[in-house]
């Protein structure tokens, strides 16, 4: 599972009003293909605000690609209306379906 660990700076493009938004304020999906190494899984946070100051919409696409499972492959994101003043940071947080089963040979 990946999740978006930091709070971003977003400048507005209209106003040039900086403002934050939480992490929590993304929604996110997620879609899963079947690849060599197994399951990828991409991973989409959205949001769309209005700029505090001028009203301007201000909407903001990150995506992310876990694969294997795992591990985190790569990243990219989209910003209409405004510019991210840093990267997302985004995180694997990964647990394993099943323990593993360990069998003793009693030979």
């Amino acid at each position: 599972m990946l999740y978006l660990k930091n709070e971003l700076s977003v400048k507005c493009n209209r106003c040039g009003s900086v403002m934050q938004i939480d992490s929590d304020n993304f929604m996110y999906t997620s879609i899963d293909y079947e690849r060599n190494m197994g399951t990828e899984v991409e991973y989409d946070f959205s949001t769309e605000i209005p700029c505090p100051e001028c009203q301007n919409d201000i909407a903001i696409l990150i995506r992310g690609f876990e694969y294997p499972v795992g591990a985190l492959d790569h990243s990219d994101y989209e910003c209409d209306g405004g510019v991210l003043l840093e990267s997302p940071d985004l995180e694997v947080e990964y647990e394993p379906d099943g323990e593993i089963e360990v069998k003793e040979d009693n030979a």
